[in-house]
């Protein structure tokens, strides 16, 4: 399975960024291990198969990997920022040579349903809704495990197809859901069902791929449930493809 070709291919897996206080070498220097920890997370995909190996020797020569640094402002706070990219080639034989998986840069495309369940209202986010806070958080989340994703349009045609999923939050072969994704070409077809309560939530997470169904829960405030759920999708689908690099 390690060698399957998918469709979207991660263009920044070897590149991240972190707040800066200020632009000096010194700061540079401190943080180059911070955001290299950020890419390995998206380079290996599962949190677990890292948190097994003594990094601090590769953390410690992070510079050393370093092919391209740009100061920026944060588009939303204006504080500024450190981009750094990586040397991928150089990086996957650091892991290979570690025993550790890589994840290739081409990875399964991710359609998300996201429902809103509150009593007897339901909402369901669509491509009009992707200024969300809810979106934005399970894009930025998708984002740093180097994991495409997007949300159906929900035009009419969604709407149609979907006007009987009050009482069907399920994913199987037989779900409301599976129809109206056949439009959009995607490897793996999420439903999260978001139920309120209070001040918390509750997930419930399904993803289908090739017929083969997948489920787990997260609960809590809304962007660690959201944020939560992100991470043991990206985990469950590194386990199946990463593989030792052997280039």
């Amino acid at each position: 399975m390690g060698t399957t070709s998918f469709a979207a291919e991660v263009a920044d897996l070897c590149q991240s960024h972190t707040a800066i206080s200020s632009q000096n070498e010194v700061e540079r220097q401190r943080t180059t291990a911070t955001i290299l920890q950020q890419v390995l997370v998206k380079v290996v995909g599962k949190q677990s198969a890292l948190a097994k190996k003594d990094l601090s020797g590769l953390l410690e020569q992070a510079d050393q990997f370093v092919t391209h640094y740009a100061h920026e402002r944060d588009p939303v706070c204006a504080n500024q920022q450190l981009r750094l990219t990586f040397n991928e080639k150089a990086l996957n034989q650091v892991l290979s040579a570690m025993g550790l998986l890589s994840w290739h840069k081409s990875r399964p495309e991710s359609l998300i349903w996201l429902v809103f369940s509150n009593g007897n209202s339901q909402r369901i986010l669509g491509a009009e809704d992707q200024g969300s806070t809810a979106y934005q958080v399970v894009k930025q989340a998708a984002r740093q495990r180097g994991l495409p994703i997007f949300l159906p349009l929900m035009d009419l045609q969604d709407q149609h197809q979907l006007r009987f999923t009050q009482s069907a939050l399920t994913m199987d072969e037989d779900s409301p859901f599976v129809q109206p994704s056949r439009r959009y070409g995607a490897d793996i077809i999420i439903l999260a069902s978001v139920v309120t309560h209070q001040q918390d939530v509750s997930i419930t997470w399904q993803w289908l791929k090739e017929g083969e169904l997948q489920r787990y829960q997260s609960e809590g405030e809304l962007s660690s449930a959201l944020s939560e759920g992100v991470n043991m999708l990206a985990d469950a689908l590194a386990g199946e493809f990463a593989v030792v690099d052997t280039k």
